[in-house]
């Protein structure tokens, strides 16, 4: 749960840069793909609309951080 988060601790990290997370999580038996930014502010979103039968999995960030490439 969000609320069990060391915020400070995720703070520091944060000092390395800007950017974001990208993962997988399944949810109601289909992968989906959600990001964070990596300063601690906003919510989670997912990523990929969902689509009927598909899964996504596998996020790879671009080098420059402006794409992600998946499954």
């Amino acid at each position: 749960m969000a609320a069990d988060l060391d915020w400070a601790a995720m703070r520091e990290l944060a000092r390395g840069g800007a950017g974001y997370l990208a993962w997988e999580r399944k949810i109601g038996g289909a992968w989906e793909i959600w990001t964070k930014s990596l300063d601690g502010e906003g919510r989670e979103r997912r990523l990929v609309p969902p689509e009927e039968g598909r899964d996504h999995f596998c996020p790879k960030i671009s080098p420059d951080g402006k794409r992600i490439a998946y499954m």
